[in-house]
């Protein structure tokens, strides 16, 4: 058997992580992905963070806050991550 491939990195940019309409529909990608599969980063432009923001927080591995940054800055974030 061969070696195993490093887990795909995806990464989610958005500004509803928090109890909002849409943020119930990235719930269920972020806590049934497979860690061993998949490594998940999340870009976050919440400006009020709540408990749902806390619960996502709790799912991933890697969490970046984007509130205030330009687009150049995000840009670079990423690239970086």
């Amino acid at each position: 058997a061969g070696a195993r491939a490093p887990p795909l990195r995806v990464g989610y940019i958005s500004p509803d992580f928090y109890a909002h309409s849409v943020s119930y529909f990235i719930h269920a990608a972020l806590r049934f992905h497979d860690p061993a599969f998949v490594h998940i980063t999340c870009y976050s432009d919440v400006a009020n963070e709540d408990d749902k923001t806390r619960v996502f927080k709790s799912l991933v591995p890697a969490w970046r806050k984007t509130h205030g940054l330009s687009d150049e800055e995000v840009a670079s974030m990423i690239h970086n991550d």
